[in-house]
């Protein structure tokens, strides 16, 4: 924005939270994001980086923990330390202030989804959470400004549990070095200190040119106010008149070969399509409001649709700017192989491209001995998927197979006094769902925030595939046969969390069916 606060442009379009940007030796704005998509809610608050004008976000490091304590629970307040390539971070809890140990991060290291990037500056001080456990004492150091590899000014103080004496000193400033020494500078009895900052010249980084128009964020904008409804529709209407002045030229997102992987594709497999799913960014306060799904903590998510994969795993096609969006590699009966635990979006016009479905972060692209197929031809268009999927909608995109196919059948047996769970699309509880939807919950396949995963997919091990229902089913449950649109009706829900609602709003008419189009996007 400019120096009055007017101007301002959006240049994230993450749709959960992102934190303490500051700039590095490059230009680049490096910032910690906290990546939220079918993940542990301990796993991945990490450093990404961006442009400065919001293109080609990219981790840094320590975005796929196999193990979430393996390394600090989340990083914050990193800063390029002069001189060096490296940069200072807290290692600080996820749920906390941002303080704690203090860490050198090395992006020039490649990451091991563990601490090899990462080397402690302050070894007496645990890491919140990950290391000296969940509820953590009130630690100790924080807002670090290197003035160099081994000496740094920070705050330190502490409010120790572990003491009998209950003593508490406030944060004060001091000079840190890496070889365990600290010296207080300053310290005020009567308020802590924070962020020190030294009066000194710096080399300015490099201006990298804007080669995209941000997202320009309205003036006038009114707060949502769900609670309001007569505030709600003014909202919403100027809302909607700002969106058409804005650029809605589509980027280009190119993917060299899907199957460029760290982790081996079941054996035959043959990725047919991409398909792009929409994270939707919460409009209601606190957790589980609504319960989306079977899981806890999960933003809704809407399915944009599918784009063709060529026979060498190229793949290129156009992208609507500002949605944050996952992708999943479909196999050749649209089933999910592979899918993202995070989210990409592009400015309009932007270029963006990968050399694979997360291949190494620091690997040079394969050497190409002819042309890619993909890049021969015209970027594909998004092919929108069945009804009920964009916006998603249990009711709308499963319960119809299961009127279908399921049941009466289930009905009878139960009627009969016979073992089959009821698959009627009535009796909601207070949740909405009803009885079908309940009692496939143990035959689904779903991401649960409390159930500490490792946070990279298993290709292979995942959604349809990996889910009781669908083994069922292939397997021909009872002589059921399903028409291909069918069966692509419940792998899709499978391969999408498994979820009931579409958005946070009007969920009564959710739960009749009905199409209810989210109101952020």
């Amino acid at each position: 924005m400019k120096p009055d606060g007017k101007g301002m442009v959006r240049l994230s379009h993450h749709e959960t939270c992102e934190w303490q940007p500051s700039i590095t030796h490059e230009g680049l704005i490096v910032y910690t994001r906290w990546d939220y998509v079918d993940r542990g809610f301990f796993q991945a608050h990490h450093p990404w980086t961006t442009t400065p004008d919001g293109r080609n976000a990219l981790a840094l490091h320590g975005n796929y923990p196999k193990n979430w304590k393996d390394r600090p629970c989340m990083e914050m307040d990193i800063r390029s330390i002069p001189g060096s390539q490296r940069m200072v971070s807290v290692a600080a809890a996820h749920h906390g202030q941002t303080y704690g140990s203090l860490v050198l991060v090395d992006p020039r290291v490649e990451d091991d989804d563990a601490m090899a990037p990462v080397r402690l500056v302050t070894p007496e001080e645990q890491f919140p959470e990950s290391e000296y456990g969940y509820f953590c004492r009130e630690a100790a150091y924080g807002t670090p400004w290197p003035l160099s590899e081994d000496y740094y000014l920070c705050v330190y103080g502490y409010s120790d549990r572990r003491r009998k004496d209950k003593s508490v000193e406030n944060y004060g400033i001091y000079l840190l070095d890496s070889f365990g020494n600290k010296e207080l500078l300053y310290r005020d009895p009567k308020i802590a200190c924070l962020s020190p900052i030294p009066l000194k010249a710096r080399p300015t980084p490099p201006v990298i040119p804007d080669q995209v128009k941000p997202y320009p964020v309205d003036p006038n904008q009114q707060r949502l106010n769900l609670d309001r409804p007569e505030l709600m529709a003014g909202a919403v209407a100027q809302q909607l008149k700002h969106e058409r002045s804005v650029d809605r030229t589509e980027g280009i997102v190119s993917i060299a070969n899907v199957y460029e992987t760290r982790r081996t594709w079941p054996e035959n497999t043959r990725i047919t399509a991409l398909r792009i799913v929409q994270i939707l960014p919460k409009s209601a306060p606190g957790r589980d409001n609504p319960k989306i799904g079977y899981s806890t903590e999960k933003n809704a998510r809407s399915v944009l649709g599918t784009v063709p994969v060529e026979t060498d795993g190229s793949i290129h096609f156009k992208l609507p700017p500002y949605i944050p969006v996952y992708f999943q590699a479909l196999n050749e009966q649209g089933m999910a192989v592979q899918s993202m635990r995070s989210i990409i979006y592009v400015a309009p016009k932007e270029k963006l491209s990968c050399l694979g479905c997360h291949e190494k972060r620091l690997a040079a692209p394969p050497t190409v001995k002819k042309p890619l197929l993909a890049m021969q031809r015209k970027p594909s268009t998004i092919k929108p998927e069945l009804d009920g999927s964009n916006p998603f909608n249990f009711v709308r995109l499963v319960q119809p197979v299961l009127n279908a196919k399921c049941a009466d059948c289930h009905a009878k047996k139960i009627k009969e006094k016979k073992k089959a769970p009821s698959l009627s699309g009535k009796n909601p509880d207070k949740r909405g769902w009803p009885e079908s939807y309940r009692n496939l919950q143990k035959y689904s396949f779903y991401y649960n925030s409390g159930s500490f995963v490792e946070s990279k997919t298993y290709p292979g091990r995942f959604g349809a595939l990996a889910s009781p229902l669908y083994k069922h089913l292939a397997k021909g449950h009872h002589k059921v046969k399903l028409t291909p649109e069918e069966l692509r009706r419940i792998t899709l829900w499978l391969d999408c969390n498994s979820d009931f609602y579409g958005t946070y709003e009007k969920l009564p008419a959710q739960a009749l069916g009905k199409i209810i189009k989210p109101i952020l996007k």
